[in-house]
C-alpha cells in the first residue's frame, strides 16, 4: 500500500502491511510563474498591507477558529494586516462561513478577515499572500503547503500536525509552532512579518525544497519505483 507520509505510515504500523511512503508532488511551474497582484486588485488591498491566509475545506480539525483567534492577536500588534480564509463546508458539520464570521465578530476581527468561500484560482490567491498559515491539527500530508511554498510564500504550520512537519523544517524553510500557545504563535508571525530578510530566506529555501523534493517528476519516478519493486518481489 502506498501512503503519502511517514505520519500515515506510522498509523498503520500495528498492521501486517507492506507500506511504501511516496510524498505527493506538484507542478511547480503552475505556481511559480504566475504574476502577482490579481487577487489583491480584486480585494482592493494595496502592497503595503500584509496579507495572511489559509486554504482548506471546513472541518473541526482544520483549526479555523484557532486561525481567527491568532489573527485577532496579530492585529493588536500590526495595523497594516488583513486575513483571508479560502474554503467552505462541503461535507456538512458545524463549521460554516456563517459560524466563522460570527466567531470573528466575537473576537473583534471581523472587519479585517475575509471569507472567500471555495475558489477556482487558488494559485492566484497564494501568489499574493505575504504568509500562509496551516492551523490544522492533523494532516496526512499538507498539499497546500507545497503550493504555498512553490508560490514563493513563507509558511507557518502547527506542531504535531502530522504531514506538515515532514515538509517544513522549522527555522530552515518555514516555521513549526506550538499552537496551544496562541500568543506565542502570534508573536512569531509578527516577528516574521517585520523581518523581510528572514521571510526572503524562507521563501528561497521553501521553493528549493519543493523543486528538489516535492515536484511531480520526482513523484512519478517514486511511484514507478514502487511498482518495479513490487513486480520484482513477485518474480522472486
Amino acid at each position: 500500500m502506498i501512503v503519502v507520509s511517514d505520519f500515515v505510515k506510522d498509523c498503520f504500523k500495528e498492521f501486517n502491511l507492506k507500506l511504501f511512503r511516496v510524498y505527493n508532488g506538484i507542478d511547480v511551474s503552475k505556481f511559480c510563474k504566475l504574476e502577482k497582484g490579481k487577487f489583491r486588485k480584486e480585494l482592493d488591498i494595496d502592497k503595503n498591507t500584509f496579507l495572511i491566509g489559509t486554504v482548506s475545506f471546513f472541518t473541526p480539525t482544520k483549526g479555523h477558529e484557532v486561525f481567527i483567534e491568532i489573527a485577532a492577536l496579530i492585529k493588536k500588534s500590526l495595523t497594516n494586516v488583513k486575513f483571508i480564509v479560502v474554503g467552505d463546508n462541503i461535507w456538512g458539520g458545524p463549521i460554516t462561513i456563517k459560524s466563522l464570521r460570527e466567531f470573528a465578530k466575537n473576537k473583534k476581527i471581523d472587519k479585517d478577515i475575509l471569507f472567500m468561500g471555495k475558489r477556482n484560482d487558488v494559485p492566484s490567491v497564494l501568489k499574493d499572500l505575504d504568509l500562509f498559515v496551516s492551523s490544522s491539527e492533523n494532516e496526512s500530508f499538507g498539499l497546500v503547503l507545497l503550493e504555498a511554498m512553490a508560490s514563493g510564500v513563507p509558511v507557518v504550520a502547527r506542531n504535531l500536525s502530522g504531514g506538515p512537519c515532514e515538509i517544513v523544517q522549522s527555522g530552515d524553510n518555514g516555521l513549526i509552532v506550538d499552537f496551544s500557545n496562541k500568543q506565542d504563535v502570534a508573536n512569531n508571525i509578527v516577528s516574521l512579518l517585520r523581518d523581510s530578510q528572514r521571510r526572503d530566506f524562507f521563501i528561497k529555501a521553501g521553493y528549493c525544497k519543493i523543486k528538489t523534493c516535492f515536484n511531480k517528476v520526482i513523484f512519478i519516478k517514486n511511484i514507478e519505483k514502487v511498482y518495479q519493486d513490487v513486480l520484482k518481489g513477485r518474480e522472486t
